[in-house]
């Protein structure tokens, strides 16, 4: 019996086609996190990949614009594709961020990994500087306790933002992967029960009032 090897096949021949299943991608996340405009390909490419494609985030960065961070960190929650976020070297500052967001998180050896508060500045009328930093120091802190909730506890989060340079080791941040893991998985079945509670609740229906009227 001959064996068939794929190999075999003409494939320039016009009656034979192919069909892709999947598509692997590879993004470097690499330096500097700039501005949004340098990342328009890659946000579009997150919403567009279907959910057999995986698509791998090597990160070696030492952060950057932070709304830039969190416009990605909105696509990669949006995509059915496989995400595959991986340190190799660097990841400090927004870069955890985005490196939080993979479905699947690999830590090279000897890799960095640090976490603090932003960076920024205001100009202005007086008013105008008081208002933009009370806003921006509630905005900072719910974002914190978003991203890095069951990572962080909650006073290294509350720490991180009154200004500690939080670093963590390579082997220190897998250990932390793992609870995080278990914490959303917890997260989720609560958030699930709570959702099949409300859905059971059955409002009782308005009592009709009869108005009596005496007749004289």
């Amino acid at each position: 019996m001959n064996k068939f090897n794929i190999e075999d096949l003409n494939l320039t021949n016009n009656d034979v086609f192919e069909r892709a299943i999947a598509r692997t991608y590879d993004l470097y996340l690499h330096d500097t996190i700039e501005g949004p405009d340098k990342y328009i390909n890659w946000n579009q490419l997150f919403r567009s990949a279907g959910p057999h494609d995986v698509i791998y985030v090597h990160i070696n960065s030492y952060g950057g614009q932070i709304n830039t961070a969190i416009q990605m960190m909105r696509a990669m929650r949006e995509t059915e594709a496989t995400i595959v976020t991986s340190i190799e070297g660097a990841c400090l500052s927004a870069a955890t961020m985005i490196f939080l967001c993979g479905d699947l998180c690999e830590v090279s050896d000897h890799s960095q990994f640090m976490v603090h508060t932003y960076s920024g500045g205001s100009f202005g009328k007086g008013s105008e500087i008081i208002s933009q930093v009370t806003h921006d120091s509630e905005w900072i802190s719910e974002l914190m306790h978003d991203v890095y909730a069951g990572f962080f506890t909650k006073k290294e989060i509350d720490d991180i933002i009154a200004g500690v340079d939080m670093w963590v080791t390579p082997d220190d941040v897998v250990m932390r992967l793992n609870k995080r893991a278990e914490f959303l998985t917890k997260r989720a079945k609560a958030e699930l029960k709570e959702a099949e509670l409300e859905d059971s609740v059955v409002k009782a229906p308005k009592k009709r009032v009869k108005k009596k009227t005496n007749l004289n």
